[in-house]
């Protein structure tokens, strides 16, 4: 792990685990929100604004 002492090697991984399981929670969220539809709604809307902001510029 690239760490001197045990209490670096204990402390890097609690540290580790919890980043996995905050990616594991964002990534669960972000599939319900796809689910809902959430998503793809976002995205239509981004579009939306970014053929706005295409037009004024013209």
């Amino acid at each position: 792990m690239g760490t001197t002492t045990k209490k670096e090697t204990v402390n890097r991984a609690l540290r580790e685990y919890v980043q996995r399981a905050e990616r594991l929670k964002a990534a669960e969220s972000l599939a319900e929100r796809g689910r809902r539809g959430e998503v793809d709604a976002a995205a239509q809307i981004r579009a939306m604004a970014k053929r706005a902001r295409r037009e004024t510029a013209r």
